[in-house]
């Protein structure tokens, strides 16, 4: 997928200068995470750069759920995810791409943060962590 989005214009960087891949830590490294990428430009489809970008490959019968109903009734985790990560990543829009393991289709979804969606999340990750 990677491959294919630059060829066709995007300037998708999935890791760093030094190799290492993306990611953000908070609560002393008790949370954190590592995105598949950042689109920095590309061709005008309706998407503000920079975007997160974020790339899963599902079965036919889970990607056609996603491609109807979308990200967030379809994939809530997923969803979640994406949202934590525009917060932590200052972005403020995602590229969902989903493959379909089985048809090597693509789907490509527009995601917009959601900032009280991002909160509650991390403060119910503040909460786990504190419990711990």
């Amino acid at each position: 997928s990677i491959r294919w989005l630059r060829e066709a214009g995007f300037d998708l960087r999935d890791q760093r200068a030094d190799g290492s891949q993306f990611g953000f830590e908070a609560a002393g490294g008790r949370l954190r995470g590592h995105i598949d990428g950042v689109i920095v430009a590309g061709p005008p489809i309706g998407v503000r750069w920079p975007a997160l970008w974020e790339h899963k490959a599902l079965n036919a019968k889970s990607w056609s759920d996603l491609v109807k109903r979308g990200l967030r009734l379809s994939k809530p985790v997923y969803f979640a995810q994406v949202q934590l990560y525009m917060a932590y990543m200052e972005l403020d829009v995602a590229l969902f791409t989903c493959l379909n393991k089985d048809t090597q289709e693509l789907h490509h979804e527009q995601v917009g943060f959601v900032p009280h969606v991002a909160q509650g999340l991390s403060d119910k990750a503040a909460e786990i962590i504190r419990a711990a």
